[in-house]
């Protein structure tokens, strides 16, 4: 066995190789739908935007009906007082999707900024521990991808959170892709 297979908990490389095929199909799925996000991001970021309104809707109501069941005018009152305000957002979030992705962008922008100078005085308080300079790099990065973000706005807006999240349905379809090959090789012999 590798060194990887043998840091896995017990019973998870078994898993895998009973499920390789899904995982093979899963992957090549995820790898194309990412695919399509990146050739498409104006159009991945509004569908994106588009999800994020429905689930803030759906919680937001559900917040909501919860506050009127603790009790509307005593316990309640402020916790239904965010429900209708996340659902009313989330509502904006769906009628307008343009604006809204334009918001969410602005949002990814400075969230890639705040992870960045987190990143970056986490990493100096490893100094000069193992892997502080993987932290570091990570943080120059998050940072630079942020400021780009932000300076290209509202132009971004049409690429950044589509092709992110392209990005990210592409890494997660080739690490399910490689578990189900790793799996199904396994489970063969071979």
């Amino acid at each position: 066995m590798t060194t990887e297979a043998t840091q896995l908990p017990h019973g998870v490389l078994g898993d895998i190789q009973a499920n390789s095929g899904t995982a093979i199909w899963s992957g090549a799925l995820l790898i194309f739908m990412g695919l399509l996000a990146i050739a498409a991001p104006a159009i991945a970021g509004e569908a994106i935007t588009i999800l994020v309104g429905v689930a803030l809707i759906a919680g937001g109501l559900g917040q909501s009906y919860m506050a009127i069941r603790v009790g509307l005018f005593s316990k309640g009152l402020i916790a239904f007082v965010l429900g209708v305000l996340t659902a009313v957002v989330g509502a904006w979030l769906m009628l307008q999707p343009v604006a809204g992705l334009a918001a969410l962008t602005l949002v990814l922008a400075g969230f890639f900024i705040a992870a960045g100078v987190l990143e970056f005085i986490a990493a100096f308080a490893l100094r000069p521990g193992h892997g502080w300079g993987w932290m570091f790099g990570s943080a120059v990065l998050s940072f630079i991808l942020g400021i780009l973000i932000w300076q290209q706005f509202p132009v971004s807006g049409t690429w950044a959170l589509g092709t992110l999240f392209g990005l990210r349905l592409l890494m997660s379809g080739w690490m399910l892709l490689f578990l189900g090959l790793n799996g199904r090789k396994r489970a063969t012999g071979l």
